[in-house]
């Protein structure tokens, strides 16, 4: 039986009760205004009890940057894929520029087979309007003060040699590999303070042809 059914039932015996003379007039009056106090109580209770909690805002979601995921996809991308999605760009008229001329110099032997393949076929690789470039004849060993650190990606590691410059980046920053390695460094920050150098890394020549290409088009 329900809380309101019970409540309504003992409510009426206990009127019928005073009224008949079964309980003496003022004891009777006194316990028809406590239990009309506790039934009003219980009804509170209740109605604070049943009454829904607010509902919690929920937290916003963090909106992507989508330049910053087009980035990612790029450098996550398998090197067989980045090659012929960059090679597409080479060949692509009036887009890059991918100079051929004469027999490369012996400098190309040192580098890795991704780069020394495209500066084997290439003298010069160059951006639209050569805001970057890559160049077979200007590579030289990239030297800088000893014990200065270079952070790469997002740790850093103390410098080890040798590098090699082998072209310039959209804002001017040389770009460095280690003889052998696949991987591109730009090497970031004022010529005047070689201590707050930074470098940003691409796992192959074909990433950075890709990655300089949609900043530009960005």
């Amino acid at each position: 039986m329900e809380r309101k059914t019970v409540l309504t039932i003992a409510g009426i015996l206990l009127v019928v009760l005073v009224a008949t003379g079964r309980i003496p007039a003022r004891p009777g009056l006194l316990l028809l205004v406590v239990f009309g106090a506790l039934c009003y109580g219980l009804v509170l209770w209740d109605g604070r009890r049943l009454r829904p909690a607010p509902a919690r805002p929920k937290p916003a979601r963090p909106v992507a940057d989508p330049r910053a995921e087009a980035l990612r996809r790029i450098a996550d991308m398998p090197i067989e894929e980045a090659r012929v999605r960059a090679e597409g760009l080479l060949t692509e008229a009036g887009h890059w520029t991918a100079r051929q001329d004469g027999d490369a110099p012996a400098a190309v032997e040192r580098l890795a087979p991704g780069l020394r393949s495209l500066l084997t076929r290439y003298v010069r690789l160059s951006a639209p309007a050569d805001a970057a470039w890559i160049d077979r004849e200007a590579i030289e060993v990239f030297e800088w003060p000893a014990g200065t650190r270079l952070g790469f990606g997002v740790g850093a590691e103390s410098r080890r040699g040798p590098y090699l410059r082998v072209g310039r980046d959209l804002d001017d920053s040389p770009i460095v590999v280690r003889p052998g390695d696949e991987a591109l460094y730009v090497v970031h920050g004022p010529p005047s303070a070689p201590d707050s150098w930074w470098c940003g890394e691409h796992p192959s020549v074909y990433h950075w042809i890709l990655v300089t290409d949609y900043r530009l088009a960005a």
